[in-house]
């Protein structure tokens, strides 16, 4: 008696002639999986240089979470594809149904010539955990509390994305925590990840001022 079997051109595996319909939702399944990678890479590969550009259009800090709210599935899809900001520890993806319902400043970013880097520190930086002498111990940035609200099935309640988010596009998250419907966080922003907000520094400070706090130690 001969068998007859059909074969999955992409993953190889076998069905029996008898299991058709098995065999057509395996097809279907694994070209939605195969398109959904094959998007992911796309964000990945293009995410650093869109965000540079994303960030060159804003010029002061309170512009901040209006955008990371109007662009937050673009960074959520950043997140899944592997994009991961500096010295971000944390886990987990975030899921079709996710939404930041809101984020917002409760505490409005104040100023430092040289905000602290013992934790954090720009991309293009490096940490200072115990202030050691002859080392930067700070760079010039903004400082302030965040919070906000992701909603998100029960289900997933067990992981907390939303930290690795924003430290990705550069607000760098310190003490702070909470569940995913109620979070807040301390944060900096450097002026080094925040090439906008020279425009704002040089209405505080004048343009003779920029080019020295780069250089702060």
């Amino acid at each position: 008696m001969r068998i007859q079997m059909r074969k999955c051109p992409f993953t190889g595996k076998l069905f029996d002639e008898s299991k058709i319909a098995e065999y057509i939702w395996h097809l279907k399944s694994t070209r939605d999986e195969m398109r959904a990678k094959r998007n992911l890479n796309r964000v990945k590969a293009g995410f650093s240089k869109w965000l540079r550009a994303e960030k060159l259009k804003l010029i002061h800090p309170d512009m901040v979470p209006e955008w990371f709210m109007a662009n937050q599935r673009h960074i959520m899809d950043a997140i899944n594809a592997g994009c991961r900001g500096k010295n971000d520890t944390h886990d987990g993806k975030f899921f079709a149904d996710d939404i930041f319902q809101k984020v917002r400043w409760e505490k409005a970013p104040v100023f430092n010539s040289s905000a602290s880097n013992t934790h954090v520190c720009p991309d293009n930086g490096k940490t200072n955990w115990g202030c050691k002498d002859g080392e930067i111990k700070g760079y010039p940035g903004w400082r302030g509390y965040i919070n906000g609200t992701l909603k998100r099935n029960k289900k997933h309640n067990s992981s907390y994305p939303y930290s690795s988010a924003l430290n990705l596009v550069g607000i760098k998250t310190g003490s702070g925590g909470g569940g995913n419907e109620s979070w807040g966080y301390d944060f900096t922003m450097f002026l080094a990840d925040w090439p906008g907000f020279e425009v704002e520094i040089r209405k505080m400070e004048g343009d003779r001022i920029v080019a020295k706090l780069k250089g702060t130690k």
